[in-house]
């Protein structure tokens, strides 16, 4: 059964609480100049089961952001429509790193989309929803390559998608082994087990053998399948 993009990407962050939470907090990261405007000293800090965490310049400014929590959580629902945020919670931490600029929010938008042609306020030279059909372009070029290479590593594809970085590249083959070894669990089968050892080791098919695959399966897993 062939699944969407979304659809896949959507389990593979599901599974995996922590990635899914962290890459949110720095997608927040980077459409806060919108939602601030340069006006609000305050800053995400976490984001963790639905609720984002702001650090505040002062006692002032983190009783003054109480005022501004559903303009935040309207804001970034608009901006990032994937991250659900239930509450904010502000923390007064003594600094705030300075906004890139002090322009007012009077000023929102600011810039012309080059891509969608949509005014907005930001840093790039293109708005977030944008970046993130972006993103999720890269995403699936990521996760073809693995479909179709499995021990591909950075090195491997760095010439052929020279748009991906690193890090976003280890994201997806980390929450793709976890994926593969949480339905392994669910339903045994040697050929996905064969597919999670070539993931987690980067070795080729032809130096997969029963000691490396023992070696690299939970033990109760290698049992269930080679014991029978």
């Amino acid at each position: 059964m062939m699944h969407s993009l979304s659809e896949i990407l959507q389990r593979l962050l599901g599974n995996n609480y922590q990635l899914r939470d962290g890459l949110a907090l720095e997608t927040l990261k980077t459409v806060w100049p919108q939602v601030a405007g340069g006006n609000l000293k305050l800053q995400p800090c976490n984001y963790q089961n639905k609720t984002l965490f702001l650090a505040a310049a002062s006692a002032a400014w983190a009783q003054q952001g109480q005022f501004f929590r559903q303009v935040i959580i309207d804001k970034c629902k608009t901006l990032c429509p994937r991250i659900e945020i239930k509450e904010v919670k502000i923390k007064a931490t003594g600094y705030v790193e300075p906004q890139k600029s002090s322009a007012p929010d009077n000023s929102y938008p600011q810039k012309i989309c080059a891509v969608c042609g949509q005014k907005f306020w930001g840093g790039g030279p293109v708005c977030i929803l944008c970046q993130n059909k972006k993103d999720e372009k890269i995403d699936a070029e990521i996760l073809h390559c693995l479909a179709e290479a499995p021990w591909a590593r950075y090195r491997d594809v760095q010439s052929a998608l020279p748009l991906v970085s690193e890090t976003r590249f280890n994201s997806i083959l980390s929450a793709l082994q976890e994926e593969t070894l949480f339905w392994l669990w669910r339903a045994p089968e040697k050929s996905a087990a064969v597919k999670y050892v070539l993931l987690k080791t980067g070795f080729t098919p032809d130096k997969i053998n029963d000691n490396i695959i023992r070696e690299h399966l939970p033990k109760k897993l290698y049992k269930l399948l080679y014991k029978n």
